[in-house]
């Protein structure tokens, strides 16, 4: 870092004059010991790294936690010390985590310091180092001022790398000792503590599986972000304070707490209830009933049935029947599907002359004697509810139909095409 040269010459009044040690040049950037840099011991090597009693410190007396405020501007100084010497060299450095330039440096002493660059895997890198005989003191110790403007908000943690030389009076980079160090420097983000607890949450507390929402609160001050839960199956995500949502089937509580770099707020809750609507389809006689609700559609294999929107319905064809029930907050239900098999459907109770159906009641096992008409024809076997539960095709002759999984309960048989349809009504008894 330093080479010192005895300063000799003619006439002798100007050596008697002038007896003190000088340095020959400036100091050198690069040698603040930062990632991917050396310090000055690669030159100044007579003794160890911060060996020898001496030392090497930085100091700001606005930041005396080395918290700093993006933007401001710090007076800074690097005390370089040991006992018995009187020359001294700096190579100071700021660097971001990724190691590029951390805000400005500046020369607040000419005397004293310079700014020098070094390029560095590509990133040209600004040092603050002491000048022609910048470093010449008072004997045990040199401070060296400067001063660093902080870099923008986001910056993050930035260190300070410094190494220092102490210097004895020889004409040569021998006996002379080095001191290396570093200090991290934290970003303020101006809070002071975690923000208060968020008010009222606004929104629906009654929602619909499905159904899609807002909540809200009001800004709360000093937050920089918001934090948001959600009972088990809903959907919605945000950082802000609103989030929009989808509600699922469970009700619950819906939070948010409000956060800053200093901590996380309370959080405050706004209790949710789904409304579930049950939705059913009985018959008696030749009509469907609904079960309760405000409102209703009714659909038939799938497309709904224009002007069915009472709680009952009389089918004017066979297949396969849906009522949606709605209640008076507009939550809707959807039945199961229900067969609706009654219109031209012949009673086999009336007609045994091509299909018997036995035993009924029934345990385990149901045998269908089919003749040659029925060859290939389907039969199926509806629940109470009109869900079917079997589906085979008939053989001529007898067909054994396994209904051990039924739970005890009346079915009905139905046997055929629409141009032929025979039913039967069995009852599962164990």
């Amino acid at each position: 870092m330093l080479k010192k040269l005895l300063i000799s010459a003619l006439p002798i009044m100007l050596l008697a004059m002038l007896t003190s040690t000088k340095m020959s040049d400036n100091g050198k950037a690069g040698r603040t010991g930062s990632p991917g840099e050396l310090t000055c011991i690669t030159c100044h090597n007579s003794y160890a790294l911060n060996s020898g009693g001496g030392s090497i410190s930085i100091q700001c007396m606005e930041m005396p936690t080395f918290e700093y405020t993006p933007g401001q501007t710090y007076m800074m100084s690097v005390t370089v010390a040991r006992t018995g010497n009187s020359l001294f060299g700096v190579d100071i450095e700021a660097l971001t985590s990724s190691n590029d330039n951390a805000g400005v440096l500046a020369i607040t002493n000419s005397a004293s310091t310079t700014i020098k660059n070094i390029t560095i895997s590509g990133i040209v890198r600004h040092n603050i180092t002491h000048t022609l005989n910048g470093g010449a003191s008072s004997p045990n110790s040199k401070v060296f001022n400067f001063s660093w403007t902080a870099p923008a908000s986001g910056t993050g943690n930035i260190t300070f790398y410094f190494t220092g030389a102490a210097c004895n009076s020889s004409t040569s980079t021998s006996g002379d000792y080095i001191y290396s160090g570093s200090q991290i420097f934290t970003e303020n983000s101006g809070c002071t503590s975690a923000p208060n607890q968020p008010g009222t949450i606004n929104g629906n507390a009654a929602a619909c599986n499905g159904s899609a929402h807002i909540y809200s609160v009001a800004g709360v001050i000093g937050a920089t972000s918001y934090s948001w839960t959600l009972p088990y199956g809903w959907t919605g995500t945000s950082t802000t304070n609103s989030i929009n949502v989808v509600a699922g089937n469970t009700s619950g509580d819906i939070a948010v707490t409000a956060n800053n770099s200093c901590g996380i707020s309370p959080s405050s809750a706004l209790p949710v209830i789904i409304n579930t609507v049950v939705a059913s389809i009985s018959k008696n006689n030749d009509t469907l009933f609904a079960s309760s609700g405000a409102s209703y559609e009714w659909y038939l294999n799938g497309t709904i049935i224009l002007g069915a929107v009472n709680s009952y319905y009389v089918p004017t064809q066979n297949g396969n029947y849906v009522v949606v029930v709605f209640d008076y907050t507009g939550c809707s239900g959807t039945s199961d599907v229900f067969n609706y098999l009654s219109l031209g459907v012949t009673d086999l109770n009336n007609d045994v002359s091509q299909l018997t159906i036995y035993p009924n009641p029934v345990s385990n096992i149901l045998f269908v004697n089919a003749s040659d008409v029925f060859n290939n024809s389907p039969i199926t076997i509806y629940n109470i509810s009109g869900q079917i539960v079997k589906k085979k095709i008939l053989q001529s002759g007898e067909n054994v139909i396994d209904i051990s999984g039924f739970a005890d309960g009346i079915y009905n048989v139905v046997i055929g095409n629409d141009s032929n349809k025979k039913s039967k009504r069995i009852l599962v008894s164990r």
